[in-house]
Parts: C-alpha cells; sequence; structure tokens
C-alpha cells in the first residue's frame, strides 16, 4: 500500500514508502497514474498571487473539438498562405495521443482603465506521452515564429508550453492584453 511517494508532484518519482517505512522504486504504475492527473486548477489559483489578482470565472472539462490548439492544429494549412507546404497534425494522430482536457478562464480584478480587466483562457491537453506534448508545443512554437500564420487562427497575444506529458495553450482577452498576458 503507497503511503508516500517523494517528488510526486515533479512526476519525477523515484523512491515510494509504504506504511512500514520500506522504501521501493517500484513507482512506473504510479507515477502514469499521477501525470494523467489535470494540474490546471492548482495552476489557476497561483493566478491569485500577480499583481491583477485573477480569479478562475469559470473551470471545467473541455471538448477537444472545442480547444483552440486542437482546431488550430486541424485548420492551420488552409488559413495560411506561408504554410502552405505545411499539414496540420493529423486528426487521427492527435486523437491516439490525446488523454483529456481542461479550461479555465481567469479575470483580473485590477482595473487597467475604463472597466477594462485582464482576461484569458486557458487551455490544459493532457497525452500519453511527454515526448508527443513536446512536440506539439515546439511545433506550434515554431509556426508562431515563421510569421503571423498563428494569428490567422488565435488572433489574441496567446503562449504555448509543454510540462511532461501536458500542454497548457493560454489565449488573453485581445490585444489590449499584449502587455500583460505574458505575467
Amino acid at each position: 500500500m503507497l503511503n508516500s511517494c517523494e517528488n510526486c508532484a515533479n512526476n519525477n518519482a523515484k523512491i515510494v514508502t509504504d506504511f512500514d517505512g520500506n522504501q521501493s522504486e517500484e513507482v512506473a504504475e504510479h507515477s502514469v497514474v499521477s501525470s494523467m492527473k489535470s494540474r490546471l486548477k492548482t495552476k489557476l489559483n497561483r493566478l491569485k498571487n500577480l499583481e491583477n489578482n485573477y480569479q478562475i470565472v469559470k473551470f471545467g472539462e473541455l471538448p477537444l473539438e472545442q480547444s483552440i490548439l486542437y482546431l488550430g492544429t486541424q485548420r492551420i494549412a488552409e488559413f495560411s498562405v506561408e504554410l502552405q507546404g505545411v499539414e496540420g497534425i493529423r486528426s487521427e494522430e492527435f486523437h491516439e495521443h490525446f488523454i483529456s482536457a481542461k479550461y479555465g478562464y481567469v479575470k483580473g480584478t485590477r482595473d487597467l482603465g475604463e472597466n477594462i480587466f485582464a482576461r484569458a483562457k486557458i487551455e490544459e491537453l493532457i497525452f500519453r506521452s511527454d515526448e508527443y506534448a513536446m512536440n506539439l508545443a515546439k511545433l506550434i512554437s515554431q509556426i508562431k515564429e515563421m510569421g503571423r500564420a498563428w494569428e490567422d487562427i488565435d488572433k489574441a497575444p496567446n503562449s504555448i508550453f509543454s510540462e511532461g506529458n501536458k500542454v497548457y495553450y493560454i489565449s488573453s482577452g485581445g490585444w489590449y492584453m499584449r502587455p500583460f498576458y505574458q505575467e
């Protein structure tokens, strides 16, 4: 029976201690279960500590077909002249690696002027492997660096990064958010 797991928060669990104090390195099964769990709610709650004091407005499950990131990967080639030769990620491949998705809308409490508040939609997509998540985030980052192609998909300032088998996509509330979206 598992009692504690050192370093589970980082998905780098190496040692498991049972109720008798015995330690073992048999954590592969535990690590997999831990890495499949969403961490989005925890991350959203930490945004309260930022200057704009972000509050969670909405949080929940995200159907894949409603994800900005998923839709963008499927439509990128058809919307971009710059990427005529680049294919979007195959839908079958995406579905094969995809496990689940969550989203959260956050809104700051600090008035930016004229009753405007910082806001963003944050998506967390969980995949079966760290490698797939990392490669997806790199691909989108490369597409964004190539020019304005990704702006055809999401016109608001946005960011993408991966942590383990999770990809986080942050779409700010619009261009007026440009000074704040890196926050």
